[in-house]
């Protein structure tokens, strides 16, 4: 990993929350919704995926999931590092979302694949080298 790649990251995470502070759903009851990021690399991957969603990172294996639960309306973008590679994704957005109150993400060796009901999966990023 470069020195500037994690200023990058940074950035790319500040803006996002900028973004997301102003991209709200009017009119909306506020419902708690849940994200649900799992790690589905393949068994005895060698290195620790690091995820932030909440401001805070989590370190996480293959097999392991975490939950994230809010009120909020806004996005939430999530960032994660593996090995030499990192990326960004929309965990949760108000428009996209709308209705559902679980929201999947599956980590993967090619991206990140989002779903509502665990079954039909859609890859919505990238890992950037």
């Amino acid at each position: 990993m470069t020195a500037s790649r994690p200023v990058v990251v940074v950035v790319a995470m500040w803006l996002m929350v900028i973004c997301s502070s102003v991209d709200t759903v009017a009119g909306d009851d506020l419902k708690l919704f849940t994200i649900h990021v799992k790690d589905d690399m393949a068994s005895g991957t060698p290195c620790v995926t690091r995820v932030n969603c909440t401001g805070f990172w989590n370190k996480m294996w293959p097999g392991q999931e975490f939950h994230y639960s809010d009120l909020r309306k806004s996005r939430v973008a999530c960032t994660a590092i593996w090995n030499d590679k990192d990326s960004i994704w929309q965990a949760f957005d108000p428009w996209r979302d709308a209705g559902h109150l679980n929201v999947y993400t599956s980590i993967r060796e090619d991206g990140f694949y989002f779903s509502f009901d665990q079954s039909n999966w859609t890859l919505i990023s990238k890992w950037f080298s």
